[in-house]
């Protein structure tokens, strides 16, 4: 980069290796002053001032990953989890994100549009965005109130509602009979259905085989795999009846690949996902001492499972990766003595997903190809979300969304808070970003973070911004 001073928007990357969807290739981007893409070319910075253009020097530029789950500020009975949105998206571009999609989850007695407007304030409250954010609505109920809300917010942008089919204390559990009548009516507003799929009968079933003074390990016998592959089953076969787009979050399971693939070409429209922390990581670590800092569901699967799951992420049959992002303070980790039913559920992984999966699945595994890798990461995830291709590629037409990538001698991935337990620094890393850029604006430049207002809602919230002017 020419210059001393770091501008206040970019309009030109020049000499990158740039991640195109058929590979890498030699050649600058042109930026426009609304930070969309013009062109990528060799020779396409021409002509702009010197103070304006970022020079890569050979280094990768890859489109910014957009992490699809993104739990911020969660409450697990009496535990609250450690981050609110400044906390993640900080953490987040340091990790090459540049949009987070988070989960507006309505409080008992709380309508989905009163939690969205609370969930969007608490994020407009702070002074500036190191990222771009959109939200997943959680209904807790779903009468006429519910669905009136749905249908505006529909309209607005936000296509996309979270179901669980186990949580019943929580008062989030849907059945399959409800959910058989919920999804018609979903796929009539064009909404689609998030599912966090685990069988309730199952799960009770699983329960009484494990005494009270359960240890961590025990967290794989609660939530078994059946849990998993039976609850797949029904909302597989429910999507297919009712043509309701179904995204089944955190699969674990080879078998649940499997099914999903099975339902898909007979029509059903489905896309699934799956976490980093599902590849890495065996049920056996859970045996270690300390291991409920760990927990998290679903749970670590056995070594058979990991593999499986690879060797279908290679083929190419998983449709993207993401965090399942929920970190809870170390204390409140402990606070259970180890017991999976008292600790708190989830682990940090908004900022590592994206350099642990360059260095695993691209090199140390060599299960995906740069650009395969960024389907996961950027494509599938934008084209969950309704954004493609204005986000997650680096064409022209595209918001630039950008991060360079270098080079290290081996660091750690560790990226979270000193309170926080981080199983990802216990991973090496080869490439870490040295700049991000949203809509061609800096927040990270020469691997130092600038607190700076770039990033903006990916949705119409102009009833939330009535609400904070005349409150």
């Amino acid at each position: 980069m020419m210059g001393t001073s770091t501008p206040e928007q970019v309009l030109g990357v020049r000499r990158g290796r740039v991640l195109t969807p058929s590979g890498f290739v030699e050649a600058d981007i042109r930026i426009d002053e609304e930070g969309t893409i013009v062109a990528v070319d060799p020779g396409a910075c021409e002509g702009l001032p010197e103070d304006l253009v970022l020079d890569a020097d050979g280094r990768e530029v890859r489109p910014g990953a957009i992490d699809v789950h993104v739990h911020v500020d969660e409450i697990q009975g009496r535990f609250v989890s450690r981050e609110e949105y400044l906390d993640a998206a900080s953490v987040a571009r340091r990790g090459g994100v540049t949009t987070m999609a988070m989960f507006a989850t309505a409080r008992r007695g709380q309508s989905i549009r009163e939690a969205l407007v609370d969930r969007e304030r608490d994020v407009l409250n702070f002074t500036w965005h190191p990222t771009h954010w959109t939200w997943h609505l959680t209904p807790r109920a779903w009468g006429p109130g519910t669905w009136k809300d749905l249908e505006e917010l529909a309209g607005l942008g936000l296509t996309r509602v979270k179901i669980y089919t186990t949580y019943r204390r929580q008062g989030l559990q849907v059945s399959y009979d409800r959910l058989r009548k919920i999804l018609p009516r979903l796929a009539g507003l064009g909404i689609t259905a998030l599912v966090h799929c685990e069988d309730p009968e199952v799960l009770a079933r699983a329960d009484g085989t494990v005494p009270p003074d359960a240890r961590p390990f025990d967290h794989a016998r609660l939530r078994p795999p059946e849990a998993e592959t039976t609850a797949i089953q029904n909302v597989a076969a429910l999507s297919l009846a009712t043509g309701c787009a179904v995204h089944v979050v955190h699969v674990t399971l080879p078998e649940s690949v499997d099914v999903l693939l099975h339902f898909r070409e007979m029509g059903a429209p489905l896309t699934w996902e799956t976490g980093m922390h599902y590849l890495c990581f065996p049920e056996n670590v859970l045996r270690s001492e300390g291991s409920e800092v760990l927990l998290c569901t679903p749970p670590f699967r056995h070594e058979r499972a990991v593999e499986g799951l690879r060797e279908r992420v290679a083929r190419g049959q998983v449709d993207l990766l993401a965090s399942d992002h929920c970190p809870f303070e170390l204390d409140d980790k402990l606070a259970g003595d180890g017991d999976p039913r008292r600790t708190p559920m989830g682990i940090p992984g908004v900022g590592a997903t994206a350099p642990v999966a360059m260095e695993l699945l691209e090199r140390k595994w060599a299960l995906l190809s740069p650009q395969g890798l960024q389907r996961m990461l950027s494509e599938a995830p934008a084209r969950l979300l309704g954004l493609w291709p204005r986000k997650g590629g680096i064409l022209p037409g595209s918001d630039a969304d950008l991060v360079v990538w270098e080079e290290r001698q081996t660091v750690a991935c560790g990226a979270y808070w000193p309170e926080v337990m981080d199983p990802w620094s216990m991973i090496p890393i080869g490439r870490v970003p040295s700049h991000v850029l949203l809509c061609g604006q800096p927040v990270l430049w020469d691997g130092q973070p600038l607190q700076e207002d770039a990033g903006w809602p990916l949705w119409d919230n102009r009833f939330v911004l009535e609400q904070m002017e005349n409150p």
